[in-house]
């Protein structure tokens, strides 16, 4: 848990939190869950959908921020970015915490490890499709995608599971 909240904090110091007026903008706050979220992750009442639950919300707010990074829309990407990375890395918190001994902890891990794979995959193809100037925006997603793959993919080595 630690290292998400740790890397949440280094986006929100990176990307600073900008302020807007609209509602529809102010309707998604970087740093929490929207209560439809919240309520989603009251509703799962095992890790297994609690990590469905978090994954949607990352594949969320991914696809909205590839939407804005093709606009070059970078301070609304960057609130979706800190948004994404909040839901991942509570996705990699819960994996942790299950034994990856034991087969419910594995299959955790290795349903994380896929879809950091296919995000990762997704961001490499928005970096060729996006002006050169928003480049580094949908890089700093990639990183927050890689760092939870090598860490889950840490886990599963240690646990004796390719």
């Amino acid at each position: 848990m630690v290292r998400g909240l740790v890397a949440l904090g280094i986006l929100a110091v990176t990307f600073g939190l900008a302020h807007h007026s609209s509602a529809s903008e102010e309707a998604l706050s970087p740093d929490k869950f929207s209560p439809t979220e919240e309520e989603a992750l009251r509703k799962a009442n095992t890790p297994r959908k609690q990590l469905g639950v978090y994954l949607d919300i990352a594949f969320d707010r991914l696809k909205q921020f590839r939407i804005l990074v093709r606009k070059c829309d970078q301070n609304q990407a960057r609130r979706h970015l800190i948004g994404y990375a909040l839901a991942l890395n509570r996705a990699d918190d819960l994996a942790a915490k299950e034994d990856p001994d034991q087969k419910k902890g594995q299959k955790l891990l290795k349903v994380l490890l896929k879809s950091t794979q296919k995000i990762n995959a997704s961001l490499i193809q928005t970096i060729e499709k996006v002006p050169q100037d928003c480049r580094p925006v949908v890089q700093e997603a990639l990183q927050v995608s890689q760092q939870v793959n090598s860490a889950v993919h840490v886990q599963l080595l240690r646990a004796g599971t390719p």
